[in-house]
């Protein structure tokens, strides 16, 4: 006892340490048996679930397979289809440099010649969209044949826009299809990208004209019944801000003069002054009744009340308006 109380602060530090040993003990081999326990529990369930995928037959099985070649069939199918609907595009001449420049000015007047044969208004500065590559002496040889094939879409656009009689064109924006289209000029573009996958090609293009309600049915109709295939992505009707000089009501022709009838022997009578001048009572009073009667019988008719009849005013039914329309068409090309 006297031993323990001379090393008591020994003895309680001793005990300590044992006591915390004991607690690190705890923590690092009984946690650790116990993640060790709830992990091995998590692989044999995961073991389990692996040996029942091995021993369920191969997914997926024939009869899936059986059913993704009929659905491929049957997309091939429609694709045939659209291929038959839609003829392919015509085919364009394979140009060098000198050759594009010249095929590109060729393309320019020949559309602005059939606007103008068609009656179709134009401005003079129109280029469909390749107005920086007008003029140029070198070409990219990449850029050529994307080129070439959407001269040849904006071609059969332009043929279905003079078909429908529109009044002008104002703008034909195409977008970039090669590196090399910088747009310099910004009537010749808008906000949108060629789109291409593995089955088709699709180009963007919009246009702004003027017409009436007439003609716009008629692009509307040929772009439907075009031998290529037209996607109609959006339409904006809009008034051109020009008002039509409207028809004056015709009018009424003046009436003839009336010519004056003579006047009957009663308005002479009534209208001749009577003479009483050497007349007695009884003649005199003889005659002023005689002129009163006269007056009496002349005197013209009470005038009728009412509206008179006459022409009116046309009436108009429909009015019809010029209008600015914004078209927005994709040209599909099909693999």
């Amino acid at each position: 006892m006297a031993w323990i109380k001379r090393n008591l602060f020994f003895l309680l530090s001793l005990v300590a340490g044992l006591a915390l040993t004991g607690y690190c003990g705890y923590l690092f081999i009984g946690v650790d048996l116990s993640n060790n326990k709830t992990l091995n529990t998590d692989f044999q369930t995961s073991q389990n679930q692996f040996n029942q995928l091995q021993r369920k037959p191969v997914y997926p099985s024939d009869e899936h397979v059986q059913q993704a070649k009929a659905g491929l069939s049957q997309v091939q199918e429609f694709e045939d289809q659209l291929h038959k609907a839609f003829a392919p595009w015509a085919s364009f001449p394979k140009e060098d440099e000198k050759g594009f420049s010249a095929y590109l000015e060729d393309t320019i007047v020949d559309l602005k010649t059939k606007a103008t044969n068609a009656s179709v208004g134009m401005p003079e500065t129109i280029a469909f969209g390749f107005t920086d590559q007008r003029g140029k002496l070198r070409y990219p040889l990449e850029s050529i044949d994307p080129w070439m094939q959407q001269l040849t879409e904006i071609k059969a656009l332009i043929d279905i826009l003079l078909k429908a009689k529109i009044n002008s064109l104002a703008y034909f924006r195409r977008v970039a299809v090669s590196s090399n289209d910088l747009f310099l000029n910004p009537n010749d573009t808008f906000p949108a990208s060629m789109v291409i996958t593995p089955s088709q090609t699709r180009t963007p293009y919009k246009m702004e004209f003027r017409c009436f309600s007439r003609e716009l049915a008629a692009v509307m109709d040929g772009l439907a019944r075009s031998s290529n295939c037209f996607v109609v992505k959006n339409v904006v009707v809009m008034p051109a801000g020009m008002k039509l000089p409207e028809a004056a009501p015709p009018e009424p022709e003046p009436a003839a003069p009336a010519l004056a009838a003579p006047p009957s022997r009663r308005e002479r009578a009534a209208q001749a002054p009577v003479v009483t001048e050497g007349m007695n009572g009884m003649q005199r009073a003889a005659a002023l009744r005689a002129a009163r009667a006269a007056q009496t019988a002349g005197a013209p008719a009470p005038a009728k009340t009412g509206t008179p009849s006459g022409p009116t005013a046309p009436v108009t039914a429909l009015r019809e308006q010029l209008l600015y329309i914004t078209l927005s068409v994709e040209a599909v090309k099909f693999k």
